[in-house]
């Protein structure tokens, strides 16, 4: 062989030394930078989590206030309805006392 021809020939060796250690370094680049990736989402996905806990730990809250609520209307319901029946018997004592016909308690049956 010449000595050009020699130059010409790529050397297997050579060439398979100098990419796998580049290879090597680009593959631990992407996978450093893949598990900075994995990192980054799995603190998203905590976030959400957290966010996700609050948002069912206020609706739990939500639910108690709401169920003491309806207790507060049922026994608002209640005292109207006593209110109303004291104010129909005020009345009709009113009507009684005013009425000059009224003879008293003897003669009228309540």
């Amino acid at each position: 062989m010449t000595e050009r021809a020699d130059r010409d020939i790529v050397h297997p060796r050579t060439t398979n030394a100098n990419s796998p250690a580049k290879t090597n370094m680009e593959t631990k680049k992407q996978n450093e930078d893949q598990t900075e990736a994995l990192k980054r989402e799995y603190q998203a996905v905590i976030k959400l989590n957290e966010t996700f806990t609050a948002v069912n730990d206020n609706l739990i809250g939500a639910r108690g206030k709401l169920q003491q609520f309806a207790n507060t209307i049922d026994q608002t319901d209640t005292l109207l309805d006593i209110w109303i029946k004291v104010l129909s018997q005020s009345l009709h004592t009113q009507r009684l006392l005013s009425d000059p016909s009224w003879q008293g308690q003897t003669t009228v049956a309540l």
